[in-house]
Parts: structure tokens; C-alpha cells; sequence
């Protein structure tokens, strides 16, 4: 799995700096069993602002990892009417 850690969001709060999210992408598989993607790991995954790139990624694999294991979402089929004026 090929992952990078892009960045950091953090706040002020009471005069303390304090983590909002780390961003982090994603990708691994090969076509056409493949993955890629984007998320946002954040204090509730474990991490904290002075985490390392390695502890962010393994909270990463980690959220990636039961997003996969989450029952499919199916997509709602659609019909389109078309009338005649």
C-alpha cells in the first residue's frame, strides 16, 4: 500500500495548539482490484499532534482497513420519464 501523510490541521484552543486532522492518501491493489483514496485521521483514531508520519499511517491502514469490512452501500436506481409536449 502506498501512503503519504499530506498534512496537519490545527487550532488554537484555550491558547494550546491542538490536532483537528491529519489529511492522508492512499492507494494500493492492482486493477482491477484496486483501492485509492483520501482521508482524515484524527485524535478520535488514536493520533495526536505530535505523532510521527509511521504512528499516523498505521491509524490510517487501521480506519482504512474497517471502511472496507462496512456492509456495501447500495446506489439507488434511478428512472428517467421523458413525456412529449
Amino acid at each position: 500500500m502506498n501512503m503519504t501523510v499530506i498534512g496537519a490541521n490545527a487550532t488554537f484552543v484555550d491558547g494550546k495548539l491542538a490536532l483537528q486532522y491529519f489529511n492522508v492518501v492512499f492507494n494500493a491493489g492492482e486493477f482491477p482490484d484496486q483501492i485509492n483514496g483520501s482521508l482524515q485521521v484524527t485524535p478520535d483514531d488514536g493520533v495526536t499532534i505530535t505523532s510521527t508520519a509511521e504512528e499516523v499511517e498505521a491509524a490510517a491502514i487501521t480506519k482504512i482497513k474497517k471502511l472496507i469490512e462496512l456492509e456495501p452501500v447500495v446506489a439507488p436506481t434511478t428512472t428517467t420519464t421523458t413525456t412529449k409536449a
